[in-house]
């Protein structure tokens, strides 16, 4: 039985992950910031399940809720095998944290290397860390993705690419630095997840027509259990198909920059 850190556990993503690894046998410790929706989501499970089953508040923009968290942790004295990094955020207003950060910044990229950081002393050897990375990737600009987001012209989606493209050339450095442990990203590639709902009056069109050719959540997350399982570093796993037992979806790839 291993021990998993899920982050953004109340997400479609994140929920499939923590169903999969519970169905396994393995312990989750599931964070979330909405305690309603994370005890609506625990009552999908069997008593059997619950037991599996360990939600912790987190809120991975703000550093304060990240030091509480870590230091729970570290109150287990249990080793972390698997870490997943799959709390993410894609506002369509312009937003900062308590700190003064943009969000989609403070969330995809800072603070989820924080956490990761604070978190590698109770990686258990040979661990598993695997970070989300996005499609959007390919729409970002590689030399400005660390830089602040503000101003007039704030580009939400462009923001979002940024901050995945910052986290994925993270997660191959990291890599590099650890290797006592499995570090990998993970792309889902189209997912027809509440995230691309940023309260515009287009929402339901664009859902619409995205639920014709994106995923289920069930199926974005094969490379993100893939990447958890792997024994490899350094890599990043994509789905090539909507097809979730497609021989290409999922196979890992090196990281370059």
């Amino acid at each position: 039985m291993k021990t998993i850190i899920i982050t953004g556990a109340t997400g479609a993503m994140g929920w499939e992950v923590a169903k999969i690894m519970i169905h396994r046998g393995n312990t989750v410790i599931a964070t979330c910031r909405n305690e309603e929706k994370a005890q609506k989501l625990a009552a999908q499970l069997s008593p059997e399940e619950l037991q599996q089953l360990q939600w912790m508040t987190l809120n991975i923009a703000e550093q304060q809720s990240i030091a509480d968290f870590v230091e729970r942790i570290a109150a287990l004295q249990t080793p972390i095998d698997m870490l997943f990094n799959n709390a993410g955020t894609l506002p369509g207003q312009f937003s900062v944290n308590s700190e003064g950060m943009e969000m989609t910044y403070a969330t995809n990229y800072w603070g989820t290397r924080q956490l990761t950081e604070q978190l590698l002393p109770y990686m258990a050897p040979q661990g598993s860390i695997v970070f989300t990375s996005s499609l959007s990737c390919y729409f970002s600009n590689r030399k400005r993705c660390f830089e602040p987001f503000k101003g007039p012209n704030y580009r939400p989606l462009f923001v979002y690419a940024n901050t995945k493209m910052a986290l994925t050339l993270y997660a191959q450095e990291l890599a590099k630095q650890q290797p006592r442990l499995h570090i990998n990203c993970t792309d889902p590639g189209i997912v027809d997840t509440p995230l691309f709902h940023m309260g515009k009056w287009y929402d339901d069109i664009a859902s619409q027509g995205l639920s014709l050719f994106a995923k289920r959540p069930v199926q974005g997350v094969v490379p993100a259990v893939r990447a958890l399982d792997t024994t490899l570093t350094g890599h990043l796993f994509r789905g090539a198909s909507r097809n979730t037992y497609s021989n290409n979806y999922g196979y890992p790839r090196m990281l370059r920059p």
